[in-house]
């Protein structure tokens, strides 16, 4: 007997606070949509040209839906690909909207969030205004979690080294 937003961890609240608002629920589907199209630079260009940027952008600090913020920062992350698309969003001042969703409690936002950061940072200009706007502490503190399997990841290993310290440790308990 749950709502129709597809369970998404809500719960425990009384009122309509945990329900996704309409046009949310329309402007997730927009973005999905979008995020589908702009899978190749001409349908990327042709989002950007109708005027699609500054909408997202003005998303990225208004929007408290995660599944929403989610379809967002995809959709963001596809179209900075582009050269002008990075400079336009960082004009449109993304940058300190985007920052509080490197600590959001879904793992899909901080995911996609820190792919658009990526995205932004491959222009050398956008340095100087990640820092300034306090974008590495905010990095610092992102959660270092592998969204495939929910784990924390293991720095400097790799997954041949994982899985020859693994047979080890069973051939060492088993010969014990």
């Amino acid at each position: 007997s749950g709502g129709g937003d597809g369970g998404g961890g809500g719960g425990g609240s009384s009122g309509v606070s945990g329900e996704p608002q309409e046009s949310d629920v329309v402007r997730m589907f927009a973005a999905l949509a979008l995020a589908n199209l702009s899978s190749c630079a001409a349908s990327q260009t042709a989002v950007c040209e109708a005027g699609a940027l500054p909408v997202l952008v003005g998303l990225l600090s208004s929007s408290h839906n995660a599944d929403l913020l989610e379809k967002v920062l995809w959709l963001l992350g596809n179209l900075t690909r582009l050269l002008s698309a990075r400079r336009q969003v960082v004009a449109l001042g993304a940058l300190p909207a985007l920052l509080p969703h490197l600590a959001h409690s879904s793992l899909p936002v901080v995911r996609h969030a820190l792919r658009l950061l990526r995205n932004l940072c491959h222009e050398a200009a956008v340095h100087p205004a990640f820092v300034g706007v306090g974008g590495l502490r905010a990095l610092a503190h992102a959660p270092l979690v592998d969204p495939t399997a929910l784990r924390p990841l293991q720095p400097f290993a790799s997954p041949e080294s994982s899985s020859a310290s693994s047979s080890a440790s069973s051939s060492a308990s088993s010969s014990a």
